[in-house]
């Protein structure tokens, strides 16, 4: 091809979409279809493409894409007309979008490795449980810097003497744990796994060797010293049934007589004399699941951190080599006990743990890491700014009012004490005072990509923040300060999250389009569909033929034990016997022995019963077509089945009250068909055929 033959080419091409509706520019965009004004990318269409695209499909063909470029088309019509109606103006409409834009952007603004990492971290630490113990020496979050350094010395002293050797783990406890819960059993927690304490806990107790002391650390309760006892693989969560006796509720409730009494028991369930949830109903004082047999929820063996007694409990239950054995009597606290064993279920794989790992994650200290990582990577990313000069000015100009959690922005002064009024002309005389510099609550004091925030931003946010100050004025404004500006670095990610994130911008779009739809589709096709009665019965005269009952029986089924029961109930039922009174009567001797159905079945209906060829051998038969006559059908499984014939129906038109779902559903479709074929009329759709082509070769290469 000559090089003024491929110009003529691509001057006809450009032509060709000019005269199509679409312009050179919109070519340069990348656009695969405008309509009314809008237009439709190709980075937008192969996405929704794709995440449309059914698992387990193995090619895409051009007809496939075609196809979706005409559902796509037709979606983006209806939500056309749902804006032309105004509906994206309604409150309702507002609210929902604006909750679930928040909830979507809470996805986004983590650091997804960093996140990644913490899941793994988790998961892997939850194979395990750890037994620990601890020394606490309690100071608040606020403290002055005098009360936390004497915490902090208390603590250390006890550290140096069990690092010394010159004082034990235990004796400390004792000497200066000020968590008085723990302290009576030497500071022991008992088993925990991750997610059940503080994050910096836990990192010291599964990070600290058995047998190991940590290094002092703090957490929002004080200062801390671990003593690791103990690590054991996590064995899941079990099932059990549970007897409880109590001991000492009454005066007969003797420890003598409550274990006898538990020990009796235990031998009746071991000789199987009496099984062991009939037991629990009728002797366990544990009320919360006496009277389901003894049976528990599934729990785990570190459910009772701190409690040891219970946890001890869970032990007995864990230690049960297999369903449906029985532990022995034991004694807790609360009184003398037998479990059995039901079921044990390991902790789940990582894939089914994920998504309820996240969610905990994302509730937990652990999750400011996530947050951390993305204020840094927003402030590299965005030529993050800080304007010291600012802050000092600000530093200086703060009242004791600052100090005692009362600062008001409007008392700041309007310039910082740093601006000084021009210098005397002569003498004493001044001109009128020339400040220079700008108002105190204009400077900028940070600045993230091209958005500045000012002294005054920073000062609104300070006045939401009541807690008193300790520590110097510095000090506490730097602490504030990297508080806010970690939150306006989450929120101009927040704000920039549709072009930092395509997943989340085609994400939100789909749901704000596709509930505009949703309710413009309510108003003009299912709220039609119920309400117009004329319509709808038109409608259904114009399809009548189409809707037809097959041939039926209205007739009653009698479901048998036995051979024998179904001869006895054919009697019954011949002399007129009530089926209610017929069931009870068989049901009091023996359970479930007689069970009964009644109504109007098609052939086709066979999938209403265990044994699909029961209706096949009813209807094979023309002679049971007699009204009234009672059959006794056979054994179908294990049911030996007893019918009596109320009518036989051959097939007949149905109405429309018979068959409302299915026509007022295709009725539906009818209406929708029609609203799609106004709006086809009403817009202008141009598809940018060069485009197109490009995007099937980019897909079907896939």
């Amino acid at each position: 091809m000559t090089m003024q033959c491929f110009k003529l080419k691509t001057v006809l091409l450009a032509l060709t979409l000019v005269f199509a509706g679409v312009t050179q520019a919109q070519l340069d965009r990348d656009v695969v279809f405008t309509y009314q004004g809008n237009s439709v990318s190709s980075e937008e269409f192969i996405y929704q493409y794709l995440k449309n695209k059914r698992p387990g499909d193995s090619s895409i063909t051009e007809s496939d894409i075609r196809n979706y470029l005409d559902l796509y088309v037709k979606f983006k019509l209806k939500y056309q007309d749902a804006r032309d109606a105004n509906l994206d103006t309604l409150p309702d409409y507002i609210t929902e979008l604006g909750r679930y834009r928040s909830s979507l952007a809470r996805n986004y603004l983590f650091d997804k490795e960093v996140t990644e990492d913490l899941i793994h971290e988790a998961y892997d630490r939850m194979k395990w449980e750890v037994r620990a113990a601890h020394i606490l020496v309690f100071v608040d979050a606020n403290a002055t810097p005098a009360d936390s350094l004497a915490a902090y010395n208390k603590i250390m002293a006890a550290y140096n003497a069990i690092q010394a050797g010159s004082s034990s783990f235990e004796d400390q406890v004792n000497a200066v744990s000020e968590d008085q819960s723990s302290k009576v059993n030497g500071g022991d927690l008992g088993f925990f796994t991750a997610m059940q304490l503080v994050y910096s806990f836990e990192n010291e107790a599964y990070n600290t060797a058995v047998g190991g002391v940590s290094k002092v650390f703090r957490t929002q309760f004080g200062y801390h010293i671990v003593k690791v006892l103990d690590k054991r693989p996590n064995p899941g969560e079990i099932k059990i049934r549970h007897i409880m006796l109590r001991v000492g509720h009454k005066p007969e409730a003797t420890e003598e007589a409550v274990r006898k009494n538990i020990q009796d028991i235990y031998a009746s369930i071991q000789k199987g004399e009496s099984a062991f949830d009939k037991m629990a109903r009728s002797y366990s004082e544990d009320f919360n699941t006496k009277y389901e047999g003894g049976l528990t929820n599934y729990f785990s063996a570190n459910q009772h951190v701190g409690d040891l007694d219970m946890q001890n409990w869970a032990d007995m239950a864990f230690a049960l080599q297999k369903d449906n054995d029985v532990s022995q009597p034991f004694r807790t606290k609360k009184g003398w006990h037998i479990v059995q064993r039901v079921q044990i279920r390991p902790i789940g794989t990582f894939d089914q743990m994920r998504s309820s790992l996240l969610k905990k994650i994302r509730e937990d200290q652990r999750s400011q890491k996530s947050i951390d990582a993305l204020v840094a990577k927003v402030k590299a990313e965005s030529n993050y700014s800080f304007v010291e000069a600012s802050f000092q000015d600000l530093l200086s100009s703060l009242d004791s009012n600052f100090r005692l959690g009362r600062f008001r922005k409007e008392n700041l002064p309007k310039y910082a004490p740093t601006v000084k009024p021009a210098k005397p002309v002569r003498g004493n005389v001044f001109n009128a005072p020339m400040i220079t510099g700008v108002p105190l609550i204009e400077q900028e004091i940070m600045r993230i990509g091209n958005e500045p925030l000012t002294v005054g931003d920073f000062a609104d946010y300070i006045e939401n923040k009541t807690t008193p100050v300790s520590g110097s004025n510095e000090v506490a404004l730097r602490n504030i300060y990297n508080m806010w500006s970690s939150e306006m670095c989450v929120a101009y990610q927040d704000r920039h999250l549709p072009e930092k994130s395509p997943e989340f911008k085609y994400i939100y779009q789909e749901f704000a389009e596709g509930i505009l739809m949703f309710n413009r589709k309510k108003i003009v096709v299912w709220d039609v569909a119920n309400t117009d009665t004329a319509g709808l019965e038109k409608f259904f005269g114009q399809h009548r033929e189409e809707y037809r009952w097959t041939d039926r029986y209205a007739a009653d089924f009698y479901f048998c034990a036995n051979k024998d029961l179904m001869g006895k109930v054919a009697k019954q039922v011949k002399k007129g016997v009530h089926p209610d009174t017929i069931r009870n009567m068989h049901n009091r001797v023996t359970p479930l022995s007689v069970d009964y159905k009644k109504g109007k079945y098609e052939k086709k209906d066979s999938y209403l019963f265990a044994d699909k060829a029961m209706l096949g051998k009813l209807f094979a038969n023309p002679a049971n077509q007699k009204a009234g006559k009672i059959i006794k059908l056979g054994q179908f499984g294990d049911d030996f089945v007893v019918v009596k014939v109320n009518e036989y129906m051959p097939t007949q038109l149905k109405t429309l009250a018979e068959s409302r779902g299915p026509v007022t559903a295709r009725y539906e479709d009818y209406l929708e068909a029609q609203w799609v074929q106004e709006l086809q009329q009403r817009y202008t759709v141009q598809v940018n055929e060069a485009v197109m082509a490009d995007v099937v070769k980019r897909l079907t290469k896939k």
